[in-house]
């Protein structure tokens, strides 16, 4: 693999210039017929130039006279090397291709791999992204940016580990005696053999089994700072103890509480009210029960991420270790259910805007990142 960056150049002047991103084999000799960009190809800004990048070149190409913009555009549908002479140096066409096609940034207009093999359908382009760029690796940051970086050190304050709280009086919640569930508890194999999804709900929960339920899996058990960020101690772990994960239970049917969206507050151990019953809750709750096929479920429990929390410190890899994060926390959540006797289901996707256009919070700062239904068990 080449390592050192390989500038074309036509009638003096600077075209574009080809950056090594990867290792991996290149396609053999470019085929006859038309070509189109590939579906996986990127174009943005890099600093004071255009990148166009895909996940399976072995090169990033900066794009450096605006001909070869007009090239790429004319590539958005299926274009024959004749047809880019009308925008490039004739002597420059047909390197162009060659350099795309070993790229794997163009594709045969009919018939190309990744819309014929379940290896590459099986894949959409913002999913490859983010597989791709969130490991180690050439192209996922191995020679640039990628991990434990700190990168907005010095330039953004970290966030405070609890947020600003919601207005509203807060719901006190009952606190279990952890030494006494010590000595009830089913054991661990018990639970992880006798876990179950369950989507259907019997008679209202109440108010001590949800504080149970949060306190076991989600409330804060203490701090610390290190390095001048607040770091978290919580049941369940999370990247660098940053703990950027907050829960909403959406209540319909909890015996001591009414219904409504609520803030878990694991500082204090308290739902804070966000919001009434409206549309924008019954479109989060339809929408849970869409993608599970469950029926008036009693609680559905938003996940959150407040993204800089974790993205302060972690770079290229900050939102792949949020989902993470997320997982860990579904299997406290279901774990503790299970101890509970009560019925849990992971939702697999919900609305992502809504949740924003109820709390106020903003889009890029928080949002919804996973969902999970919590209830009593219905009597067979």
């Amino acid at each position: 693999m080449t390592t050192d960056p390989v500038e074309r150049t036509a009638d003096g002047r600077a075209l574009y210039t080809l950056y090594p991103a990867r290792r991996g084999e290149r396609p053999g000799p470019r085929p006859d017929g038309d070509l189109v960009l590939s579906r996986f190809a990127v174009l943005h800004r890099a600093g004071d130039s255009l990148l166009v990048e895909c996940p399976r070149a072995w090169c990033d190409v900066r794009v450096q006279d605006p001909s070869v913009l007009a090239a790429l555009g004319l590539l958005a549908t299926p274009t024959s090397a004749v047809a880019l002479k009308d925008v490039l140096p004739a002597s420059a066409v047909d390197t162009f291709l060659d350099d795309l096609w070993e790229a794997r940034v163009v594709v045969p207009a009919v018939g190309a791999d990744e819309e014929t093999e379940l290896r590459l359908r099986q894949w959409s382009p913002f999913e490859l992204w983010l597989h791709n760029r969130s490991r180690l690796g050439a192209a996922g940051g191995f020679n640039a940016s990628w991990g434990l970086t700190a990168w907005a050190d010095g330039e953004f304050p970290p966030l405070p580990a609890r947020p600003v709280p919601y207005p509203g009086e807060p719901v006190d919640l009952p606190v279990p005696n952890l030494a006494a569930l010590r000595e009830t508890d089913p054991t661990l194999t018990a639970v992880v053999e006798d876990r179950r999804s369950e989507r259907e709900h019997g008679a209202p929960m109440t108010l001590r089994q949800l504080g149970e339920f949060l306190y076991r899996t989600a409330r804060v058990r203490g701090t610390h700072e290190l390095d001048g960020i607040e770091h978290v101690d919580r049941p369940f772990p999370s990247g660098g103890a940053l703990h950027e994960l907050e829960v909403y239970p959406l209540v319909s049917a909890v015996d001591g509480v009414g219904p409504g969206l609520y803030h878990y507050d694991g500082h204090t151990h308290q739902l804070r009210p966000v919001s009434a019953v409206n549309d924008g809750t019954a479109t989060l709750r339809t929408a849970a029960e869409l993608a599970t096929g469950a029926e008036d479920p009693q609680v559905v429990l938003v996940v959150t991420a407040r993204f800089g929390r974790l993205m302060w410190k972690y770079e290229a890899m900050g939102y792949a270790a949020i989902l993470k994060d997320v997982g860990v926390l579904y299997q406290a959540f279901y774990s503790a259910a299970t101890a509970m006797g009560l019925a849990a289901c992971a939702v697999g996707g919900g609305h992502a805007e809504v949740f924003n256009e109820i709390t106020g919070r903003d889009y890029l700062e928080e949002g919804v990142v996973g969902e999970f239904l919590l209830g009593t068990r219905k009597e067979s």
